[in-house]
């Protein structure tokens, strides 16, 4: 027992051995008693789909990231006979404005757009997932640097009005890339009904593009 505390019988002071570096860097504060010990972590965007976008933008972008609010509907506020008003209650994510921030260091750019949290990550327990549009780039300084190759851009996510930001990572990112107008032939002209006859799509694409990030 401390001198002169009056501590309840079996309290123990004594220092906390916590390893260094912490587990996760993420970790900005840890707060410990003789019971439990509370670490506080940044949020932060985990997981952007999909990996490009056009430089005329329109791309439905997702971000994953922790940290962010949402809340679900009941059962009774799911039924539409419940809704005085015939529309469904507001729930929290709703009345959250958020904004997502595009940045790239070569060359130097900053954008930032309006997002919204649409959903829960169902793989991680803590995830939200946070919708947004990319902008046409057509007009800004990234367009002649976009006609030679891709660039990369990481995003960060606000709810305050830009007071605070998630943490920045490299792999929260996306790459910006001008698509090719149209392609110069197909081989072969014709196709049987029955699948499985392959396609060669010949277009000027840039090299770096990764041939799992292409739909056609």
């Amino acid at each position: 027992r401390r001198v002169g505390e009056d501590d309840p019988d079996g309290c123990a002071l004594g220092p906390l051995a916590l390893p260094l570096p912490l587990p996760s860097p993420s970790i900005a504060t840890v707060v410990a008693s003789n019971k439990a010990i509370l670490a506080f972590a940044r949020s932060a965007v985990y997981k952007v789909a999909p990996k490009l976008a056009p430089l005329e933008g329109g791309t439905a972008l997702r971000m994953y990231a922790t940290g962010l609010p949402h809340q679900q509907l009941s059962r009774q506020e799911a039924n539409p006979s419940q809704w005085p008003d015939g529309e469904p209650p507001r729930l929290i994510q709703d009345m959250v404005a958020v904004h997502v921030r595009m940045k790239a260091q070569d060359p130097v750019f900053d954008v930032t757009v309006e997002g919204r949290i649409v959903d829960v990550d169902p793989g991680c327990g803590d995830g939200r997932i946070v919708e947004c549009l990319t902008p046409d780039l057509t007009l800004s300084p990234l367009a002649p640097v976009l006609a030679l190759r891709q660039v990369c851009l990481r995003v960060q996510i606000t709810i305050d009005g830009g007071l605070t930001w998630t943490e920045e990572r490299e792999d929260a990112s996306f790459e910006y890339c001008k698509y090719p107008q149209a392609a110069s032939h197909v081989v072969p002209n014709a196709a049987p009904c029955d699948p499985g006859t392959e396609i060669l799509i010949h277009m000027q694409i840039p090299p770096e593009i990764p041939a799992h990030d292409l739909t056609v």
